[in-house]
C-alpha cells in the first residue's frame, strides 16, 4: 500500500505504526470476544473506521484518491479487511 499511495519516509513510518496498532487491537478483540462473534465484528468494523480516519489524516489529496482507489479494488479490500490470527494457550 505504501508504494501505491506514494508515501514518503515519514508517511511510511506512520503507516507502519498504524498497521502494528491495528494488528494488536485486532488480536485483542478476537481474544476477548471469541465467544461473541457479533460483538467482535462490530468492534472490528469500528477499528477499521478508526484506522481509515487516522490514515487519511496525514494523506495529501493525491494520496487520498489513491487510497480510495486502493480500497475500492475488491481483492484488496478482502485481503486488508480481515486479519488472520492464531491463538496459543
Amino acid at each position: 500500500m505504501a508504494n501505491e499511495l506514494r508515501l514518503n519516509e515519514l508517511g511510511y513510518i506512520k503507516l507502519k505504526e498504524l498497521n502494528r496498532e491495528r494488528i494488536a487491537a485486532t488480536q485483542e478483540i478476537l481474544k476477548n470476544h471469541r465467544n461473541d462473534t457479533h460483538l467482535a465484528e462490530q468492534l472490528l468494523e469500528k477499528l477499521a473506521q478508526e484506522y481509515d480516519q487516522k490514515l487519511t489524516a496525514f494523506l495529501n489529496p493525491n494520496q487520498l484518491q489513491a487510497y480510495a482507489n486502493y480500497k475500492s479494488q475488491p481483492t484488496r479490500q478482502q485481503q486488508t479487511r480481515f486479519v488472520a490470527v492464531s491463538y496459543e494457550e
